[in-house]
């Protein structure tokens, strides 16, 4: 986000401050959602059938899950942001939009979530996850298919790239640089 809005030197200067407030905040909702979808989905795969856990089922499941996961996510966020930002002087959003803007970790933790996003949301329509693939599931296994709709796949798939994209971001920070900023 700080490519897209310039960090101003003092807070009650900084510019198009509930825009940014507003991104940050239903990302992290976005990226909230997609993390506890990948518990619920494995749960899910666990509880009902174990042995389709490493099974095009289970990915199948796990993309509906997170796409929705997603959503929810999001839409909370939304509501949460308004809720607690309801009546605020500007300058409140200033403030915090400035702090965000000016912390280097969470600059580079958008950036990680942006690109694993992107990757993912490209990845299931490369993949072309949706119908096809679950009507030839159908017809070797036997088994009712658990059906991913073109959009859902998409969806998931930005949702499990942003969940990567968060894992990568910790992994790079601990694992390489030893720790946090």
């Amino acid at each position: 986000m700080d490519k897209l809005f310039p960090h101003s030197e003092y807070p009650e200067d900084q510019e198009h401050s509930k825009t940014i407030l507003t991104i940050h905040v239903l990302r992290s909702g976005l990226a909230a959602g997609s993390i506890l979808s990948i518990l619920s989905g494995t749960l899910t795969t666990l509880y009902k059938e174990p042995s389709a856990l490493l099974s095009s089922r289970h990915a199948n499941r796990l993309l509906i899950h997170a796409s929705r996961g997603s959503i929810a996510g999001f839409l909370i966020s939304g509501v949460m942001l308004t809720t607690t930002m309801w009546g605020k002087e500007d300058i409140e959003w200033q403030d915090r939009a400035w702090l965000l803007l000016g912390s280097e970790g969470q600059c580079e933790f958008d950036k990680w979530l942006a690109a694993g996003g992107v990757l993912g949301g490209l990845g299931a329509m490369a993949l072309g996850k949706g119908r096809t693939a679950a009507s030839a599931a159908t017809a070797i296994n036997k088994k009712p298919a658990i059906v991913v709709k073109p959009l859902e796949a998409i969806t998931g798939g930005i949702s499990l790239g942003t969940a990567s994209g968060a894992a990568g971001c910790i992994a790079w920070r601990i694992g390489v640089h030893g720790s946090f900023f």
